[in-house]
């Protein structure tokens, strides 16, 4: 069964730690090196050593959004209900995640940070379910997300808060990877059932 869920909201994920510390928590038995360099848009960057993965994007989506602003060829209208939030734009970033090539699960649970907590297959980072002020998300915020369930922060920022049309809708897709290696999945186990737990 699929060790992590992309729920509608993010909760929390296991040894999460900042995005360029490179602590890497322990070892497991899988090598995940192999699925992490097929699964990643050609435009993102991958380097390896013996025990870990960094990963770097800039961060724009390869997909359709208002926030490309009207005129660009990926530009799209809003879902119905829906508008820009404060933070009208995005531009490009420098992420870089550090991941293990073996994870393991760990004793040391901790909440997730506000910024990055992963990164999605097209390179695109995943937030948490805070906005800023470390506030759940409400919903005069969610009128603010794309058919992606993202927008960007005040930083221009684009993220994904929650599943939408671009990464998955109720299936059992590889989203991309948190930042302690596990792997992001849609609700959906491969058989199409759905799990029945949900690691806290």
């Amino acid at each position: 069964m699929r060790l992590v869920i992309f729920s509608f909201l993010l909760f929390q994920c296991f040894a999460c730690h900042p995005p360029d510390s490179g602590r890497i928590v322990s070892t497991g038995s899988v090598d995940i090196t192999t699925v992490v360099q097929a699964s990643y848009n050609s435009n993102i960057s991958i380097s390896t050593t013996d025990t870990s993965i960094r990963i770097k994007s800039d961060g724009l989506p390869d997909h359709n959004t208002p926030y490309w602003g009207e005129g660009h060829d990926m530009y799209e209208d809003f879902p119905n209900g829906h508008h820009a939030n404060v933070n009208t734009s995005m531009t490009a970033k420098n992420y870089t995640m550090t991941i293990p090539t073996h994870p393991a699960g760990s004793d040391d649970h901790e909440e997730t940070s506000l910024g990055p907590i992963g990164l999605a297959l097209n390179g695109v980072p995943i937030y948490n379910d805070r906005e800023g002020g470390n506030r759940a998300l409400d919903a005069l915020t969610l009128t603010t997300f794309d058919n992606a369930g993202a927008h960007p922060g005040p930083g221009e920022d684009y993220h994904y808060h929650v599943t939408g049309r671009y990464t998955t809708m109720d299936d059992a897709n590889l989203v991309g990877f948190l930042r302690d290696g596990f792997p992001i999945y849609g609700r959906q186990d491969v058989d199409g059932s759905y799990p029945n737990y949900i690691y806290n």
